[in-house]
């Protein structure tokens, strides 16, 4: 009998639209969505060269805006290549907040819809110091 109701509630959560995923979508809003951002790797050492990669998936950014905070020193994001790069100058744990949306329109007067929301993501970041021989 359990499982005839959670068949049931799953085909009325589906006919009314909604979608249950990471980043919910509710009824009436955009059907756009971007989920399973990844950063990887998350290990850096000081002084070497470092490449991360930014991945997601998404139903419909093309040319994404990025907005990414709490890289360590040394380090940059390159959105064109949709990495992070650089050689760290200090040894920690950082957060890394990465942000990923549609790109919005600069014509005067747009008003932004729901798919031109940010869709966010937090890392920590592993910078260790090289190994002394």
């Amino acid at each position: 009998m359990l499982l005839r109701a959670t068949a049931f509630t799953a085909i009325l959560i589906s006919a009314a639209g909604c979608t249950s995923t990471q980043n919910t979508v509710q009824s009436g809003e955009a059907t756009g969505w971007v989920r399973d951002i990844q950063l990887e790797p998350l290990r850096a050492e000081v002084g070497r060269p470092f490449e991360a990669t930014l991945t997601w998936r998404d139903n419909y950014i093309r040319e994404p805006e990025f907005d990414v905070k709490g890289l360590p020193p040394g380090l940059v994001f390159d959105p064109a290549a949709r990495k992070v790069v650089g050689k760290p100058k200090r040894a920690g744990f950082f957060t890394v907040n990465v942000g990923i949306r549609k790109q919005v329109s600069t014509e005067s007067g747009h008003r932004p819809s729901p798919d031109e929301r940010w869709w966010p993501a937090s890392f920590q970041l592993e910078v260790y110091s090289p190994m002394k021989d």
